[in-house]
């Protein structure tokens, strides 16, 4: 066990195999704590890794078998150690971010009790992309701020960058997208200042995330071929699998949907094997099929994959992949004419982003996102005509005047007035803001 610690980032093939025997003869002789922190390095060695010896479901059924037979006190280190490698491996592959969040809160109440501040960071990091990838941003700004707190007081140069990173991806998610870039430039600055190797996957990871949202395809094609080699040289499977899907979302965004339903379907193929089996990437891939084979115009096969997706983020409350599904499956149901149901989607993919205050959807291209909008105006939904409004005036003015201009001149007078309205608030939003100064000297300041 402890020379399996020892080189936990240098011997990935060789540690798994040690490990396993470890856990074999922790579990001969009874030794619980030996059995919570092997299973711990085992489910981190596995995790990115992919070429499970022992299934990762298997791996996460047995630590939460272990942490609910014994009692928090007993082994708190070991048991906060635990925790949070569950999460990672829940949030990860499990296909449960919110599970996967309260195993992260479980590992940082137990690790703040015994003062260990390595810990609690890296509780909170992984809470931070977690609860990004949920939409919960609010929270997920919570825990940021507590590990900044805690990294001002003890920078760890590790968990500064391992912070950076999730950070930086979870900015993209949420759209700030200067901030994400600043951050992952700042991370591969203290990679190479301390040769922390291990996280490199993880900068080009977080990297190839944030390219292609600013519009910097080319960058995020090269990032990706990067990923692909590094992963094949140091045989990390699911990582490639991750390369492969965000490559497929960079050509998804980039509108071309012929290359990125090949990278998507590559990416299945490695996340339904036995070895690297991820329920979260699975989910994933059919929500990205799902809007490749409409744009493909394989309707059927968009709505199989895009109803599974809707009913596993209903399940586990994740509002992102909601609003996606349901936006996806109003396209599929308005192409097949059928009214009530795309009007049904666009209502609840909307009604959770109001709900939630989510305007950035980093996982939808601009075509699909203004399309949302045309449809509302369309059917006259004038009861979500404030939020289109703002989504719209969030986008690019030249995209969204001309398709607000074509309403007002094109279609029926009951959706005109809609489509003249919104373009309204897309113009003051636009404006610059004057504000007047009357007390004392008479001053007027522009935006």
């Amino acid at each position: 066990l402890y020379l399996s610690a020892t080189r936990r980032f240098t011997g990935v093939e060789e540690n798994a195999s040690s490990l396993h025997t470890a856990l074999a003869l922790f579990k001969q002789k009874a030794e619980l704590r030996g059995q919570i922190l092997t299973l711990a390095l085992l489910i981190e060695a596995s995790a990115y890794r992919g070429r499970d010896i022992i299934p990762m479901g298997i791996l996460v059924e047995e630590a939460e078998n272990l942490l609910h037979l014994i009692p928090f006190e007993r082994y708190p280190w070991e048991s906060a150690t635990l925790w949070l490698q569950l999460g990672f491996g829940v949030a990860l592959r499990g296909g449960d971010q919110r599970k996967g969040y309260e195993a992260f809160q479980n590992a940082y109440l137990l690790s703040r009790s015994i003062g260990n501040s390595p810990l609690q960071i890296a509780a909170l990091v992984n809470s931070i992309l977690d609860l990004s990838i949920l939409g919960e941003f609010e929270l997920s700004e919570k825990m940021s701020q507590k590990a900044i707190l805690i990294l001002e007081k003890e920078p760890y140069p590790e968990l500064r960058a391992l912070y950076l990173l999730h950070y930086s991806m979870a900015c993209t998610t949420q759209g700030k997208l200067s901030l994400a870039n600043d951050c992952v430039n700042e991370a591969k600055e203290l990679l190479q200042e301390h040769g922390l190797i291990y996280l490199y996957p993880l900068a080009l990871l977080s990297e190839l995330m944030l390219m292609p949202q600013m519009g910097d395809f080319k960058k995020g094609e090269e990032t990706g071929r990067q990923l692909l080699e590094f992963s094949k040289g140091f045989g990390l499977k699911f990582i490639k699998a991750l390369a492969f899907m965000c490559l497929g979302t960079c050509y998804y965004l980039k509108q071309d949907y012929k290359a990125a339903g090949e990278y998507f379907k590559a990416s299945c193929r490695i996340v339904f094997d036995d070895d690297s089996y991820s329920e979260n990437h699975i989910m994933f891939n059919k929500i990205f099929m799902g809007i490749v084979y409409i744009h493909q115009n394989e309707l059927e096969r968009a709505e199989i994959l895009l109803k599974e997706a809707l009913d596993h983020s209903i399940e586990i409350s994740s509002h992102l992949i909601t609003i996606f599904s349901n936006w996806a499956l109003a396209f599929v149901n308005h192409t097949l004419n059928c009214r009530n149901k795309t009007i049904y989607h666009l209502k609840a993919g909307i009604k959770v982003a109001q709900d939630h205050d989510i305007y950035y959807f980093m996982w939808m291209n601009e075509e699909d996102i203004l399309r949302v909008g045309q449809l509302c105006i369309e059917f006259n939904l004038k009861e979500i005509e404030l939020y289109i409004a703002h989504l719209f005036a969030l986008r690019p003015a030249g995209s969204t005047v001309g398709i607000l201009q074509r309403h007002i001149n094109q279609t029926p007078q009951k959706t005109k007035r809609m489509a003249h309205n919104i373009l309204g608030y897309v113009h003051r939003f636009h404006l610059p803001r004057i504000l007047v100064v009357t007390i004392n000297n008479f001053s007027v300041y522009r935006n």
